[in-house]
């Protein structure tokens, strides 16, 4: 048995610390329950009939139908045992599918996402609704074919199909999947193969009971959500069951804790706590399924309440190009997409908004600055890491930004590829990976293994000023002063007359390797220049120019680079790079704006350590940054 370094125990107890004594207590329940199987014995089975099944209270999927074409490529690939789904394509088999059972190290999302059973609504929509018999007759023979043989080799009593087949959100997610088929296409099954039929209600209702045990107090965040939405379609689905007393405990469950997860996750701008945009609208449709099937009454009036809280700041939180920033983990290639969120969200708030709110916005809840004009899209990031005691989803990343020019991706945050504990996972959530600034080649929050993350970093003194044509934010990143106490990353933001600055001043005294870089979208090419750079976008004929300023010798470069956009893509493209390495403090001034417009001076307003750590929104339609007092910089000298 390996024994663990000292930095090793010391991180790992900084990660443990943040823990609430609850998640502690529940992780060592589990692992005690999986050692001891008489701590956890298997749900027992339970006989069904068929009659005490009502298909018809099942609401109907919210998915679209594929075109025949691509039903057909859809049925031959199942056929061949070939399923696809997170940008990649898997063979299982079809004979005899390998469900990749196991404590499985690689492309652990892929699988779990396989378990979900996604596909089973695919061909469900297929049965319930294509006008061709032959479409409908084999989408019948695969669901039943793979859903069988899931069934016997996939069942609870084999110990291979914990880890990830019965893990409690999967279990919740596939729930949800088969509420949505059986509404779909139940009475067919029903009619055509009454013993699969009751089999499957047979596994469904053990799952459910499984999950009412085994609800993720140890993860909480969208895990215990997810988990509640499970149970409440369980509830639904098996609420004329003989064996009512499993459904009433867990209506209970569902009426004890949702209300309490409501509010703790849902912060009061509307942004969920774990700061993530793809959460965000993953949790966006759970309170949506949840609504399709609670009975109406407070806690669907506090869902609603809350789904308009989180559509209205999703409907902030975008590009010009409709979809999601990449903060945190987020994926463009998800079940999960803006567009198609905001669409069924309004359709049960009974508004319909598309265009991006024009101005500046203060998330203060969530610490998002964001700001839409019509050339520029600027996403600020100046959020705590998530809850602290459910930091799993986030990066390294304190003050990035994100931002789009003339309706175009340009500076993006590296996304996310996957999450196996591997260096594509550990370069996703690198400080170096994100457009901020990296000391000493460190990461300012220690992030570890796949989910974990130890000292973090606290940003504060966050201070917003919009203006008729523009804003001006500033905040700090204290990440840094575990290397030296001395360190303090400001960085100011100001966005006027088409031009966008960022300047990042480093504080301290001793002396340390600096690195500041902005990872371009794939459709632009940089050119170098003595004093920066030049981008071109095939899809535009204006160019952009990034000029650098500082009084010290910095060396500028252009290095390739990995997007990952969706889970599974790689797209390579290019990192604006700016390296220094001396003493502080360091004053680092960028300014990128059209080619055509005129160029500023080398001057600019030197920050300001603030001693507040109050956030304030000052709305001054006269004021201008440039009009500030100005300090004179000698533009240094600047190597490539």
């Amino acid at each position: 048995m390996k024994v663990p370094s000292l930095t090793q125990l010391r991180r790992t107890l900084n990660t443990l610390g943040h823990l609430k004594p609850s998640q502690i207590g529940f992780r060592l329940l589990r692992m005690a329950q999986s050692r001891f199987s008489a701590l956890d014995p298997l749900p027992g089975r339970s006989s069904f009939n068929i009659h005490e099944f009502d298909f018809d209270t099942l609401p109907a999927t919210p998915s679209v139908l594929m075109p025949l074409s691509d039903q057909l490529q859809f049925l031959s690939s199942l056929q061949r045992g070939d399923f696809t789904h997170l940008a990649h394509t898997k063979s299982i088999g079809y004979e005899q599918p390998d469900w990749h059972l196991g404590d499985i190290k690689a492309d652990r999302l892929w699988v779990v996402t396989l378990h979900y059973q996604h596909w089973a609504v695919e061909l469900a929509q297929i049965i319930a609704h294509t006008e061709r018999q032959a479409h409908q007759k084999s989408a019948t023979e695969l669901l039943v074919h793979y859903t069988t043989d899931w069934l016997k080799h996939c069942d609870i009593s084999q110990s291979a199909a914990r880890p990830l087949a019965w893990n409690s959100y999967a279990i919740a997610t596939r729930l949800v999947s088969w509420g949505r088929v059986l509404a779909l296409c139940g009475h067919q099954l029903n009619e055509s193969h009454p013993q699969f039929l009751n089999t499957l209600l047979e596994s469904l209702f053990r799952q459910a009971s499984w999950l009412a045990r085994h609800l993720e107090w140890d993860l909480r965040g969208n895990h215990m959500m997810r988990d509640l939405v499970g149970l409440a379609w369980a509830a639904r689905m098996f609420h004329k069951h003989r064996d009512h007393h499993h459904v009433y405990q867990w209506q209970k469950l569902i009426e004890k804790h949702l209300p309490s997860q409501l509010n703790e996750q849902i912060l009061p701008d509307g942004g969920h706590y774990e700061r993530s945009p793809m959460y965000h609208l993953q949790m966006m449709h759970d309170l949506m399924d949840l609504l399709d099937v609670i009975s109406p009454g407070p806690l669907s009036q506090q869902l609603l309440g809350k789904l308009e809280l989180m559509s209205s700041c999703a409907l902030i939180t975008r590009h010009p190009d409709q979809q999601i920033p990449l903060l945190n983990d987020a994926s463009l290639h998800s079940e999960y997409d803006a567009p198609s969120t905001l669409l069924r969200s309004q359709r049960y708030l009974g508004t319909y908004e598309t265009d991006l709110p024009l101005g500046t916005h203060q998330l203060s809840s969530t610490g998002w600055i964001i700001h839409h004009d019509e050339h520029w899209s600027v996403i600020f990031d100046t959020a705590p890491l998530g809850p602290s005691f459910q930091p799993g989803h986030s990066h390294a990343d304190s003050l990035t930004l994100e931002a789009s020019f003339a309706g175009k991706r340009l500076f993006v945050d590296p996304g996310t590829f996957c999450y196996d504990h591997d260096p594509t996972r550990q370069y996703d959530r690198s400080t170096a990976a994100h457009n901020t600034v990296c000391i000493d080649n460190a990461n300012s929050s220690d992030v570890w293994h796949i989910f974990r993350l130890a000292s973090r970093a606290v940003t504060k003194d966050i201070d917003l000023t919009s203006f008729d044509n523009g804003f001006e934010a500033t905040a700090s990143n204290d990440g840094y002063k575990r290397l030296d106490p001395s360190l303090l990353h400001q960085r100011r933001l100001v966005l006027t007359d088409q031009q966008l600055l960022i300047i990042d001043h480093l504080t301290g005294q001793n002396h340390h390797d600096v690195q500041g870089g902005f990872l371009l979208a794939p459709e632009w090419t940089a050119t170098q220049e003595p004093l920066g750079w030049t981008l071109s976008h095939p899809k535009l004929e204006q160019q952009l120019t990034i000029r650098i300023v500082c009084d010290r010798d910095l060396h500028l470069d252009i290095q390739p680079a990995d997007y990952h956009p969706g889970f599974g893509v790689v797209l390579p493209t290019t990192r604006l790079v700016w390296n220094y390495t001396g003493c502080m403090p360091v004053t680092v001034k960028l300014t990128c704006q059209p080619a055509h417009a005129p160029r500023q001076s080398p001057h600019f307003t030197r920050m300001q350590q603030s001693s507040s750590s109050s956030q304030s929104h000052r709305q001054l339609s006269s004021r201008d940054p440039k009009s500030r007092e100005s300090a004179d910089l000698a533009e240094g000298t600047i190597s490539r």
